[in-house]
């Protein structure tokens, strides 16, 4: 039996490695004709807008001092709303961003495991045992990363987090950094949340009842052959937690209001949302109501021009989300 085992094990492995070898080769093959495609069609379209914006941002440069331009940077990457003043260290160490990553000290060997373990547990067992055997000999040959921030910039982090009365948050647009007092920011979340024609108060955490509906229901779809059995598994929730509120702060606008966002991360109806929501983009996404985002809405009116009777309007929505009626959204969704 054992040696049976190793067989078979053997041979998974050569057609995994097969199977590998002619994927980089369709990679390489694709890569070459994209790259020639670009090259032939996009490259002049590239270079003209390239040359359009770097002359763009030499006339903009020309206009400022050096002082300025200096203090403009800062001001533009950390903003301090809180009532102590950032040192030269806290500020510089500020302004590389909430997204940069504090090189480890080891490898994070536990936690890669435990993701890895999570990700795999819808396979069958010959492809984790695999996933398993891969991840192990990775992990063996792996060494921690350089060191990326000197100490005293370390400590200035630190001490920022350990700060009982400062939060340090990201902004609402852009890659701003905001400090903030945390008694500030605790009034300006309970102005939102004490809008009792938006919010109310519960007396029971709905979490377990929402997650037992939840499951029931999936249970019910899969008996009635409306989903596989490994969506099920995707989709059903074990342990899912509350989901929680934030807020973030909106520089652009007077008095620095907070945008409500509720994470549902790790909640009950989280990994349903996302399918949710796959199902439903492309239906949305077909109409001419819509934009994918700011570059598709550019190259819109670039192409139109205004008649003389006609204005160009934009209105902003106060608090869009919130005011949006469920069952009104739920009955869009499925007609």
């Amino acid at each position: 039996m054992v040696r049976t085992g190793f067989s078979f094990l053997k041979l998974r492995i050569y057609e995994y490695h097969s199977s590998i070898l002619r994927l980089r080769a369709l990679f390489s093959r694709s890569r070459v004709r994209v790259e020639e495609f670009c090259s032939s069609k996009e490259l002049p379209t590239f270079t003209k807008q390239r040359e359009k914006h770097d002359r763009k941002l030499c006339h903009l440069l020309s206009k400022r001092s050096p002082v300025n331009s200096g203090s403009f940077l800062k001001d533009k990457w950390v903003m301090n709303l809180s009532s102590k003043e950032l040192s030269a260290l806290e500020r510089s160490s500020l302004e590389k961003g909430l997204k940069f990553a504090i090189a480890p000290r080891k490898i994070p060997t536990a936690e890669i495991v435990a993701v890895v373990e999570d990700s795999i547990s819808q396979l069958d067992d010959d492809r984790r045992h695999l996933v398993r055997a891969e991840v192990s000999s990775i992990l063996r040959r792996a060494k921690p990363p350089p060191k990326n921030i000197q100490k005293d910039v370390f400590n200035a982090l630190l001490a920022l987090k350990k700060d009982p009365d400062r939060l340090v948050l990201s902004a609402d647009k852009g890659n701003c950094v905001v400090v903030m007092d945390k008694q500030q920011y605790h009034d300006k979340a309970l102005s939102l949340l004490n809008d009792k024609s938006t919010y109310a108060v519960l007396n029971s955490d709905p979490t377990s009842k929402t997650q037992r509906k939840l499951n029931k229901m999936l249970l019910n779809l899969k008996k009635a052959g409306r989903i596989s059995d490994s969506t099920y598994k995707m989709l059903y929730s074990s342990n899912g937690l509350c989901p929680h509120f934030y807020g973030l702060p909106k520089i652009h606008k007077p008095g620095i209001p907070l945008r409500p966002i509720v994470s549902f991360v790790n909640s009950p109806t989280y990994a349903i949302s996302g399918y949710l929501a796959r199902i439903l983009s492309p239906v949305f996404a077909n109409t001419d109501y819509t934009v994918k985002n700011s570059c598709e809405f550019a190259d819109f009116i670039r192409d139109n021009t205004l008649d003389a009777c006609e204005e160009l309007v934009s209105f902003d929505v106060v608090s869009l989300f919130t005011k949006i009626p469920v069952d009104l959204s739920v009955k869009v969704a499925e007609e």
